[in-house]
C-alpha cells in the first residue's frame, strides 16, 4: 500500500476530552488496510529505519483478544500491547494500546475504514 502524492492527512486534538483525531486517506480499500492493521505486515508500517522500528507483532483478532508489537525507539527496546475491544471487519477496529509495563491506562484506538473515489489522474 501507498499513500498517493495527492492524499490528504489531517490530525486535531482536543485537550478539553483529552483525544485526538486523525485522517488519513490510503490508496487501498478498508479490507486490505484492515487484514494489514490485524497482522505481522503491520511491522512493515511502523518503521522509519534507525529511529522506530518495528520488528515483531502478534495478536489474536478476536473480542477480548491481546496483540503486542516489539522493537527499538530511538535506540531503546520497546513492547506495545492491548487488547481488541470491537471488531466489525472490515469497517471498525476498536483497541487499547499501552506501553508494556508501564503504569496508568491504556489508550483507546478507534479506526474506521470506509472507502472513498480518488479522482483519477491524467499523465
Amino acid at each position: 500500500m501507498s499513500i498517493p502524492s495527492n492524499s490528504r492527512a489531517h490530525a486535531a486534538a482536543d485537550l478539553a476530552r483529552r483525544s485526538i483525531f486523525a485522517s488519513v486517506e490510503i490508496a487501498a480499500s478498508p479490507e486490505r488496510v484492515f487484514r494489514a492493521l490485524t497482522s505481522q505486515e503491520i511491522t512493515n508500517w511502523w518503521i522509519r529505519p534507525g529511529v522506530f522500528n518495528t520488528t515483531y507483532w502478534t495478536g489474536d483478532v478476536r473480542l477480548g483478544g491481546l496483540w503486542r508489537a516489539v522493537g527499538t525507539g530511538n535506540g531503546r527496546p520497546f513492547t506495545l500491547e492491548g487488547e481488541f475491544l470491537e471488531i466489525d471487519a472490515p469497517r471498525k477496529l476498536v483497541l487499547t494500546w499501552h506501553s508494556g509495563g508501564a503504569p496508568g491506562k491504556p489508550t483507546i484506538v478507534t479506526f474506521l475504514l470506509e472507502r472513498i473515489d480518488w479522482p483519477r489522474v491524467s499523465r
